[in-house]
């Protein structure tokens, strides 16, 4: 005699929403290597899991590296609450002017948003000291140029997560003085 299991109706999920701000140039790989996974999750849970919005600087379409060009959900100055936002970007992002961006993100840390970045993100977040408490994930030369350029933060490659998100990062984590 054989017994069928039926299956209990799985839980009420609640959808985390990430918020995206794309850099110009920013890097195609980091970005679709963040949301594949949430996008995936989605997919073999059968829920909406993971919800993610794209922002610009001044919410005009943002051009990669490669050269393809995103639509933005709004500009910087549209996100509004959210419990995560992650900078993703990419080359040359210390010939840019990021104190807009530094700014909105000091106002979201400060109303507990978790912030994070992908690429060469963690370079905006290094930029103005901004990268106290917040996890960053940094690969290639950037950790290099973040150690040399900001000797009060110590980069290592780590595994961990952005607080409270489930959200796996890599970190840079502030030398204590």
């Amino acid at each position: 005699m054989s017994s069928v299991t039926e299956r209990s109706p799985l839980a009420t999920v609640t959808t985390q929403t990430l918020g995206l701000v794309l850099v110009p140039d920013f890097s195609m790989i980091a970005f679709t290597s963040l949301i594949e996974p949430l996008r995936l999750a989605n997919r073999v849970s059968h829920q909406q899991l993971y919800d993610w919005k794209i922002y610009s600087i001044d919410g005009k379409p943002v051009t990669a590296s490669n050269g393809i060009r995103l639509e933005a959900d709004g500009s910087i100055g549209d996100i509004g609450p959210m419990p995560n936002v992650v900078v993703c970007g990419g080359i040359d992002i210390q010939r840019q002017d990021h104190s807009l961006l530094v700014a909105k993100l000091r106002r979201l840390a400060f109303y507990g948003v978790s912030i994070g970045a992908v690429c060469t993100g963690s370079y905006v977040l290094a930029r103005r000291d901004c990268s106290r408490g917040i996890a960053a994930r940094s690969i290639g030369k950037t950790i290099n140029r973040c150690a040399r350029n900001f000797r009060a933060l110590r980069s290592r490659m780590n595994c961990s997560r952005l607080t409270g998100t489930g959200l796996p990062a890599q970190a840079g984590r502030r030398r204590s003085t």
